[in-house]
Formats: structure tokens, sequence, C-alpha cells
């Protein structure tokens, strides 16, 4: 087997179960607000804050997973860096992960300070 294939299925594994446990985590928090209208909106916002950290381990995971795979573990060194439209969406994820985690901060900021 080959060395290379190790931390590349490493990455992208575990990227994958953050995905999971975070979409998992807004369907059960969505439902349970949309249930019970009464639910503690402090409680659900910091819900939301924990979840956009999720997404922003991911989308770094995501990167780190393009990286071993495009630039550390490629065939041949002197050739150029494949792969450059999955680094601009790499980017572009982790780009809007961070904006979705400040604005989930700012939610829960919001929702501190108007009652």
């Amino acid at each position: 087997m080959d060395l290379s294939v190790v931390p590349i299925s490493y990455w992208s594994y575990w990227a994958n179960v953050i995905y999971i446990l975070g979409m998992f985590g807004y369907l059960t928090i969505d439902t349970i607000n949309y249930i019970f209208k009464s639910f503690n909106e402090s409680l659900s916002c910091f819900i939301y804050v924990f979840l956009a950290i999720l997404f922003v381990i991911d989308a770094t995971l995501y990167t780190i997973d393009w990286y071993m795979y495009a630039v550390k573990f490629r065939q041949n060194k002197d050739e150029a860096i494949q792969y450059e439209a999955e680094l601009v969406a790499c980017l572009l994820q982790n780009l809007g992960s961070y904006f979705y985690l400040i604005s989930a901060l700012l939610a829960f900021n919001n929702s501190q300070f108007t009652k």
C-alpha cells in the first residue's frame, strides 16, 4: 500500500465526519426551533456559533486535504501544481465559513443585548 494515500484519506475522512456532524446539528436545531417556538434563543444562538466553528474546522481540513493531494504528494515535483480550481474552491469555502462564523457571532451578540 502506498504510504501517501494514508494522510490524504485521513484529512478527507475527518473533514467529511465534521461536515456530517454539522449538517445533523443544523437539522436538529432548526427542527427544534421550528417545533418549539419558545425554545431558549440564547442557547439556540450558542449552538449556531458552535456549528459555525465546526464548518470553519471542516473548511480547514478540506484545504489541508487539497494541499496533501495536489502539492505534497504529487508524482513529479517539477511540474506545476495541479487542481487550481479546487484551490479556489477551498479558499472560497474558507472565506464563506469565516463570514458565516462572524455573522453567527454577531447574531449571538445581538441576541444578548436586545432583551
